[in-house]
């Protein structure tokens, strides 16, 4: 039986390792906004792989937009209502290392002709972003909302080319599905975010993960990490990589040792 020391030391050594390591590769990037932190590969200055902005009032922002939650995978923003946001504002969340997310069902206006994905009732925008007096939704031809989002099965990213060629001239809002088998057909059993936009993000270069984490590629020059199940971290090789969650805190408060 392996002394119930033993593991315990093992464990601190490896976390210790990994913070060291963590520290190490963060000299030239600063990853603390207002007293919150992001992992590899975020952070808010030049030496940062995946540049964000703290603003002067500590919120984290990206392109512009305010950011309410980051992900393993996406960054997930606030997009107000804007009557008179021209479409091409959008490309701004478009990078080497960004793009929007299939999960995105973004509300144009003044389209040269209906799109064929849905048009929004005014009934329910109304519901979900309030009236708006600077923009008042008429049912003449190019001025209703229409909803647009990718029909691509692959892809992971809404192109902005398509979004362009839409022939719509301004974009009000977006909204969110937040499960991705759900479609854009039938909005009475979608679980929808309202208000934001989701941008898809990754990590250029090939795969450089952690032993315990599988590796997402993103397109020929971009890739993801996420720790598997039972590990916690960015799951990077060049940020804190993936240590044990549940056997960790299992080890510090002596509670199992029935490994298997």
């Amino acid at each position: 039986m392996i002394d119930r020391v033993s593991i315990f030391l093992l464990a601190i050594a490896s976390f210790i390792g990994l913070t060291i390591a963590s520290d190490s590769n963060s000299t030239d990037c600063v990853r603390i906004c207002a007293g919150k932190s992001v992992n590899y590969p975020f952070g808010f200055s030049d030496g940062c792989e995946f540049r964000l902005n703290c603003s002067a009032s500590g919120e984290m922002v990206f392109k512009g937009y305010a950011i309410r939650n980051i992900t393993y995978d996406a960054l997930l923003l606030k997009f107000p209502p804007n009557c008179s946001r021209p479409i091409e504002e959008i490309k701004q969340v478009y990078g080497k290392n960004s793009a929007l997310s299939l999960q995105n069902g973004l509300l144009l206006r003044n389209c040269s002709s209906p799109l064929n994905e849905c048009v929004v009732p005014s009934s329910l925008i109304e519901n979900r972003f309030g009236p708006d007096r600077q923009c008042q939704i008429e049912n003449g031809r190019g001025q209703n909302l229409s909803c647009y989002t990718s029909q691509a099965v692959k892809a992971e990213i809404l192109s902005y080319t398509d979004i362009i060629s839409t022939g719509c001239k301004f974009i009000y809002s977006s909204f969110v599905v937040e499960d991705s088998d759900e479609t854009f057909e039938d909005y009475s059993d979608l679980s929808l975010d309202f208000r934001a936009i989701q941008v898809a993000w990754w990590v250029s270069g090939t795969c450089r993960c952690d032993r315990n984490a599988n590796c997402t590629t993103i397109g020929s020059d971009g890739y993801r990490c996420r720790c598997i199940e039972g590990f916690t971290g960015d799951g990077f090789v060049q940020g804190k990589g993936c240590r044990p969650g549940e056997f960790l805190i299992c080890v510090l408060s002596e509670c199992c040792f029935n490994f298997h």
